[in-house]
């Protein structure tokens, strides 16, 4: 007996129970192959059926080379196209994605006629530590959605919650009287006002505004220094987080590096409330795998950026999409640059469409379009103007740098390279900061200083691929060819076309500091083996 929820389009692809993909006759076309079924149940789970492919082998075949994920996408998607014969057009890719057309295969969260349980993808076992990790996050998220009305589904989710700005969630102050205290208080407010919902109180109001946390300090001088002190605690009186900073008279820089370790740390901290917004918890999760600079977490980054997005439609989170794509290219871990150039600059050029009064977005969009070479007329007002509006953003002053860098001033560059490493702190930034650094001494002349800030980039992000093509070149402009054999072994597992005539040769290749430098006039290390 044919199901009522049938008929509606020529397959359903049900996701409660068993995964099923079910003709409109009944009859049960869901394929043979568990990991084809991966790719459905990913389709299924994704806004308008529809998924980046790299990010989809990153899932179902993580421990394979890009070359056999490949080849095994394909494969599934050929047995994915015999199922849903006569109508192989209801599944559309191509180079970049996969997608189920919705006109062709309708997603239903209901129970199949061959359901024998109310799970998501109950029994679907694919071998891959990655998938296993997403069902189970995506099962976590099901039954959050089980709250709503019957109806909805995850793609009534957005509009469900997108609700306008979300509710603050109050962190309450507990500060000393001292000057120092009340400025690390207010930059860390700052910071916040700009990238959450979460808002600093001094004094909080009774009823609806109780606070989550509590932020505690205490200072202690002498003659010269002063040593702020600050911990983070929860309702229960938990400390959650504690840090201390010696700051020295005049040392504004290490009071702001101190005030972004604490937003950081409040951030963190605060993924665990439940009155959280999710699309800023995705957010923060995504800026995390960003800033490893992997290629697979950089996959990740962006797909938990496009949820958060699509929970709450934010120009930040566009944003940072965009600069996750200006790293892609930079890192070059995807063969389509072009495209991810073109997306970059349409993200960012509406997200400043949106909201351009944001200084982290006036700073990310002034980074990116100075990369992509977009606006660049408009890109020194965009720099200086996040810098005026918080004097303490790392990206603000790199921005600034990077202007100063490009028009020739290298003392300025170095100037405002070495101000936003110690306004960047210990936190996510700390090897982005100690890179420009690195650019800005080799600008100068100063291949000493240059080589200490690239190898500490390198030891804060291993997979950093702009250190290791600077050390490079520095190790044979000083002669440390040892290092420099090691080196280039390295940067070919990532990147088996590099060389130095790449760099000299592709204006496109991401080293143009060191084509300027005059460093790239030297010959591999293998080649001077010969």
């Amino acid at each position: 007996m044919q199901s009522p929820s049938l008929g509606e389009t020529p397959f359903v692809l049900f996701c409660s129970g068993p995964l099923a993909l079910v003709r409109s006759d009944g009859h049960d076309c869901t394929p043979r192959t568990v990991k084809t079924c991966g790719v459905l149940a990913i389709l299924a789970r994704s806004t308008g059926g529809k998924r980046g492919r790299r990010w989809i082998e990153s899932q179902l075949w993580s421990d394979r080379g890009r070359t056999q994920a490949s080849g095994s996408m394909r494969q599934a998607l050929v047995e994915l196209r015999r199922c849903l014969d006569p109508h192989s057009e209801g599944l559309i890719s191509d180079r970049w994605n996969v997608a189920l057309d919705p006109n062709i295969v309708r997603v239903s969260h209901e129970a199949s006629p061959f359901a024998t349980g109310r799970e998501l993808f109950e029994g679907l076992e694919v071998r891959d530590p990655a998938f296993e990790k997403w069902l189970s996050q995506e099962r976590l998220g099901l039954g959050e959605q089980e709250t709503l009305p019957p109806a909805s589904t995850k793609q009534s989710l957005p509009q469900h919650t997108v609700t306008g700005t979300p509710d603050p969630i109050s962190i309450q102050l507990s500060i000393s009287d001292d000057p120092l205290a009340h400025s690390v208080a207010q930059q860390v407010s700052q910071n916040l006002d700009e990238m959450s919902q979460l808002r600093l109180r001094r004094d909080v109001p009774g009823g609806n505004l109780p606070a989550e946390m509590t932020l505690f300090s205490s200072v202690q001088s002498d003659e010269k220094t002063k040593v702020i002190s600050l911990q983070l605690c929860s309702q229960t009186g938990e400390i959650v987080w504690t840090g201390s900073r010696m700051l020295g008279n005049g040392l504004e820089n290490d009071l702001f590096g101190f005030s972004n370790d604490v937003t950081e740390a409040v951030l963190r901290a605060s993924r665990h409330l439940p009155q959280m917004d999710p699309s800023e918890t995705l957010r923060e999760r995504a800026l995390d795998e960003l800033f490893s600079f992997d290629a697979k977490r950089l996959r990740v980054a962006d797909s938990l950026l496009e949820a958060a997005h699509d929970v709450r439609p934010d120009p930040l989170v566009l944003a940072w999409r965009a600069f996750v794509r200006m790293i892609m290219i930079i890192e070059r871990t995807e063969v389509n640059s072009d495209t991810l150039r073109l997306e970059a600059e349409q993200m960012i050029s509406h997200a400043l469409e949106k909201r351009s009064d944001n200084p982290t977005l006036m700073a990310l969009a002034s980074q990116i379009n100075m990369f992509l070479g977009i606006d660049l007329d408009g890109l020194e007002l965009l720099a200086r103007q996040a810098a005026e509006r918080n004097s303490g953003s790392a990206m603000a002053r790199m921005s600034v740098g990077t202007l100063a860098l490009r028009s020739g001033d290298t003392e300025g560059a170095r100037r405002m390279a070495q101000s936003a490493l110690k306004s960047s702190g210990k936190g996510r930034l700390a090897h982005w900061t100690h890179m420009f650094c690195c650019l800005a001494e080799i600008s100068a002349g100063n291949f000493r200083m240059a080589t200490l800030h690239a190898e500490s980039a390198l030891a804060l992000a291993p997979s950093f691929r702009p250190p290791l093509r600077h050390l490079y070149a520095l190790d044979l402009e000083a002669g440390r060819t040892s290092r420099a054999r090691r080196l280039l072994t390295q940067l070919r597992q990532e990147d088996p076309d590099f060389s130095m005539r790449m760099i000299r040769e592709t204006p496109e290749y991401p080293a143009s500091t060191l084509r300027g430098s005059g460093l790239s006039v030297y010959r591999d290390v293998e080649d001077e083996d010969m």
